[in-house]
């Protein structure tokens, strides 16, 4: 039989390595979206955690859709498991849903990706927008290209 004293301390102990391994698997993802020029339309972000989502524009992991009022909006993302991710943002400003482009291919609405990756001919590449995530958290600051 324990006594009293050892099971405060073994209780004691389960609680540290509980939150301990709570907070090794997951991270607030914080994300700054500056130089908004137009409150028009909505923007559009998705968190994704591949290759194959990222240059597909698909989120993976989360999406979200907030409205543009100023000339910069912020929003976190809580529990993420610890691990690499790269950030698409869009400002709809016809809210249809999708990227507008012009005939070659250029984007007509403004857009950012995490670590304010750009590509030459084309998107950015996954290696040039991803970032790890860990128990600390991530803060990501995306100006938009226009």
């Amino acid at each position: 039989m324990l006594k009293r004293s050892t099971t405060v301390a073994v209780g004691a102990l389960c609680s540290v390595l509980a939150l301990s391994s709570q907070s090794a698997f997951s991270g607030e993802l914080c994300i700054s979206i500056g130089d908004i020029k137009s409150n028009e339309g909505t923007m559009m972000v998705a968190i994704v955690d591949n290759e194959t989502s990222f240059k597909e524009s698909k989120p993976s992991v989360a999406s979200m859709l907030l409205p543009t009022h100023s000339e910069a909006i912020s929003a976190c993302v809580k529990s993420l498991v610890d691990g690499e991710y790269a950030i698409r943002v869009m400002q709809d400003l016809n809210n249809n849903g999708e990227m507008d482009t012009n005939l070659v291919g250029m984007p007509n609405e403004p857009w950012g990706t995490s670590n304010n990756a750009t590509g030459s001919f084309g998107p950015p590449a996954w290696e040039d927008a991803k970032f790890e995530l860990s128990a600390g958290g991530a803060t990501q600051t995306i100006t938009l290209n226009h």
